[in-house]
């Protein structure tokens, strides 16, 4: 009875540490061996040391402002240009950023995955269309969506015959309304197949560990039947190196 009592107690153990303190603590302990420095998102203070405002001040950019004027002055024409570095610089920390912070998250997942729990939830989490997989392609749709309507931007500026048709400043563009209609909507959609795929890894390994958890207890079993007997030292090892054997043939 207590070698019984000392198993359960054991077993009861080993399943707390498995099933609620591996996700909670080796997550928490990986993601912070690749945290992202917040010094790189992109910021006024960044662009400044990484010399972009300077090098343009350099070249005359708060001598003029940008105007009307037809055809485009050399101060519209060095605030586009400006404009549109900086945006491009903004959209490639930007990028640089939410991929560390995405290898990150995924550290933590794929380290969470020794845990039968934290599988189940990542599987469920795909199937449904929420959780982290939900989180990348919104992303995705994100950034299609800038792109779509950056695009419509530029359509629309270049369908006015009175703009200098100079991007990124306001004063070389269109200022006339377009109709609501035309303007591309945002759309987050959840794709059935996208959940399916991002479901196919963990669904597997629920599936394995099932599977190897059966194995082991067809294995366990009769041989906790077969040395509840024996009274002797001998026959109870003969009887496990049977069991053993009988197991893996």
């Amino acid at each position: 009875m207590g070698r019984t009592s000392t198993s359960l107690v054991i077993l009861l153990l080993i399943w707390v540490i498995w099933v609620i303190l591996v996700p909670s603590m080796l997550g928490t302990i990986m993601s912070g061996l690749n945290l992202p420095s917040v010094r790189s998102r992109p910021n006024p203070v960044h662009f400044k040391r990484n010399g972009i405002e300077e090098r343009y001040k350099a070249r005359g950019l708060e001598d003029e402002v940008p105007t009307r004027i037809r055809p485009p002055t050399p101060a519209t024409r060095l605030w586009a240009e400006f404009l549109n570095e900086e945006a491009r610089e903004a959209k490639r920390l930007n990028k640089t950023f939410i991929t560390a912070q995405i290898g990150q998250v995924q550290i933590a997942r794929e380290v969470n995955r020794v845990s039968p729990t934290a599988i189940a939830t990542y599987a469920i989490e795909s199937l449904a269309g929420t959780g982290f997989q939900r989180h990348l392609n919104f992303l995705k749709n994100a950034e299609r969506y800038a792109d779509q309507f950056n695009d419509f931007l530029i359509a629309a500026d270049r369908a006015d015959p009175d703009s200098l048709h100079v991007p990124f400043v306001r004063e070389g563009m269109s200022d006339k309304p377009v109709p609501f209609e035309s303007i591309p909507k945002f759309q987050d959609q959840v794709r059935l197949g996208d959940a399916f795929r991002g479901a196919v890894l963990d669904v597997m390994l629920l599936v394995l560990f099932f599977v190897v958890l059966f194995a082991m207890g067809t294995c366990v079993v009769p041989a906790q039947r077969d040395l509840s007997s024996p009274a002797n030292g001998q026959q109870t090892g003969m009887l496990i190196f049977q069991a053993v054997a009988e197991c893996y043939a």
